[in-house]
């Protein structure tokens, strides 16, 4: 890339958006996801295991 343009920091820049949205997009989804499956109960409200089980 730098031989070609010498824009190595819009290159590094434009990768960085792009994975901050990719990586934005695979988290909300996967939360609605999550909160889709979710079975109730299983998980305690503090998010920690409920005790005994």
């Amino acid at each position: 890339m730098q031989e070609f343009s010498f824009r190595v920091f819009e290159a590094f820049t434009a990768a960085t958006v792009i994975y901050l949205l990719t990586n934005l997009a695979v988290v909300l989804l996967m939360r609605a996801i999550e909160n889709k499956v979710r079975v109730p109960g299983l998980i305690a409200a503090g998010g920690a295991p409920m005790a005994g089980h």
